[in-house]
């Protein structure tokens, strides 16, 4: 992920503050309620609610919110509570919500639940499993962009490949100054080129390999390029061969991927785009785009 995006889904959480009600999250829990009473809800609540609006005596108006979180709160240490912050991706409504929330909840598994990666991934895997429409499990298997560099898990990336049968239009932007044409992004590109990022990384699927070389070599990765996105049969032709080729070729290479995985887990020091700056209820800072 590229720091334009990183500024953009940090510039969608700040504006959910004046957005929360339109979207169902939970409130900010009041000051009189103490950390250890906290519910998962709650967490979710300092994060996406109106925080700007809490006095100053509310227990999380401390310099490492974060820290008080894993020190007082025992939902800290239970698994099941990744369960109920992943569940709220389900209320993104569109393509900059489900980054905006996305990033949010990823912020939250990361930061603040100290719990075994192992038990992240069973929980995103528990909450795919539970989703019956084929949205929800978009918004679901979504997450993976966040939560597979951070996890490595092959439960977290069995979503995607999931994706890449889905032709539905997830996006439509406009190109161009004068023709104003139309691009269709459908949810299995974004789930192709998602993948593919993944298979040619060094510190994801690629790890172990030279620098030049990659667990999804050249010639097959040209096997996965798609149309243009205008819809022609042509394109859709293009766009439905290539996301085949990568289900095929993950079908038939999945004992690898698997591998792969364990061996990008154990690498030390391995590098990943972590998440973007999120606060929680600390003090607001003279950047307006900052989430108080």
């Amino acid at each position: 992920m590229n720091m334009t995006i990183l500024l953009f889904a940090a510039a969608m959480l700040a504006s959910f503050g004046s957005a929360t009600a339109d979207i169902g999250m939970p409130p900010v829990p009041p000051p009189e309620k103490q950390v250890k009473d906290y519910t998962a809800e709650n967490i979710v609540g300092c994060l996406f609610g109106v925080n700007k609006e809490q006095p100053q005596e509310h227990p999380l108006r401390v310099k490492d919110a974060v820290a008080k979180l894993k020190a007082e709160w025992p939902g800290a240490k239970v698994a099941s509570n990744v369960d109920t912050i992943i569940g709220y991706i389900l209320l993104a409504d569109s393509p900059a919500r489900d980054q905006g929330v996305g990033d949010g909840v990823y912020w939250i598994i990361k930061n603040v639940m100290d719990v075994p990666n192992s038990d992240k991934a069973a929980a995103y895997a528990r909450i795919y499993a539970a989703q019956t429409t084929p949205e929800n499990k978009r918004k679901v298997a979504f997450l993976a962009r966040f939560l597979f560099p951070y996890l490595v898990d092959e439960r977290v990336l069995a979503p995607l490949i999931d994706m890449l049968d889905d032709d539905s239009v997830y996006q439509v932007r406009i190109w161009g100054e004068e023709r104003k044409e139309k691009v269709y992004t459908t949810v299995r590109s974004i789930a192709n080129g998602e993948i593919c990022r993944f298979l040619r990384d060094h510190d994801l699927l690629s790890v172990g390999l030279p620098e030049n070389q990659y667990f999804l070599s050249d010639a097959d990765l040209q096997h996965t390029e798609l149309g243009s996105g205008r819809r022609t049969l042509e394109d859709d032709a293009k766009e439905s061969a290539g996301c085949g080729f990568l289900k095929t070729w993950l079908t038939n290479h999945w004992q690898q991927v698997v591998a792969k995985c364990v061996e990008a887990r154990a690498k030390p020091n391995r590098a990943y785009q972590g998440p973007a700056l999120h606060r929680i209820l600390t003090p607001i800072g003279p950047d307006r785009h900052r989430h108080p």
